[in-house]
């Protein structure tokens, strides 16, 4: 049944955020705190603070969205012995990603403001909402489609991971396109919030069936990859 579904993609969620939360993303955001700061008050006059904010969020996270199925260095084996869909495996793990990115944010966001040399209007939190929701959706799917690709048995916190990171900000600004076109370039909330609407519905009935049947196909081959997993770039 349905109510029998959801509890067991709750269940995985709730064991996701359990070994997602490990040192390496907090290391990595006290890492990327100090030149972001430095940037941030190079450009303080021209460039929001909220730009620093999902910058510091998104980089120090990421491990956790371009590395879904080795939140434990065996994790993969086990899930694959989980009585449950790969559907609900890739639901779960971007259910948990998403979920652990907003306190991630938010404590980018304390920093960040603490350390500004000015605040930003009110109203521009309402601008940071409607980022953060358009450009999900993509983060999500690019990251599920690098987890395949490029799976790493362990993320830690060297010059061999840079590339990943220059991808991950790559990903981020594509991303972030539809959202300035809409925003700044329509002056359209509610255009917005059609895309989100849109990008999640194309997320859970294209993009999930496609991801499962990956990890459904392919999962020998991620295991083999994530032995010898090499930089993206």
């Amino acid at each position: 049944t349905e109510v029998a579904y959801m509890e067991k993609v709750l269940r995985l969620v709730k064991y996701d955020l359990r070994f997602l939360s490990g040192e390496v993303h907090f290391l990595r955001f006290i890492v990327f705190t100090i030149p972001v700061i430095a940037f941030m008050w190079s450009y303080a006059v021209q460039l929001s603070p909220f730009l620093f904010i999902f910058v510091l969020g998104f980089l120090s996270l990421e491990g956790a969205y371009a590395n879904w199925f080795f939140r434990l260095p065996n994790e993969l084996e086990r899930m694959i012995l989980f009585p449950v869909s790969f559907r609900s495996i890739i639901i779960a793990k971007a259910v948990s990603t998403a979920l652990f990115t907003f306190p991630f944010l938010l404590l980018a966001g304390v920093v960040v403001l603490y350390a500004s040399v000015r605040l930003p209007a009110v109203e521009s939190l309402w601008d940071g909402v409607l980022f953060m929701l358009s450009v999900m959706f993509p983060m999500l799917s690019v990251g599920g489609y690098l987890s395949f690709q490029y799976p790493r048995r362990k993320v830690m916190l060297n010059f061999e991971e840079a590339p990943y990171l220059v991808f991950q900000l790559l990903a981020l600004v594509v991303s972030s396109l539809p959202f300035f076109v809409l925003k700044h370039g329509l002056g359209s909330d509610i255009a917005c919030l059609l895309y989100v609407l849109v990008a999640g519905v194309a997320w859970f009935f294209f993009v999930v069936p496609r991801l499962a049947a990956i990890l459904e196909k392919d999962r020998d081959q991620v295991l083999k990859r994530s032995y010898n997993s090499t930089p993206v770039l």
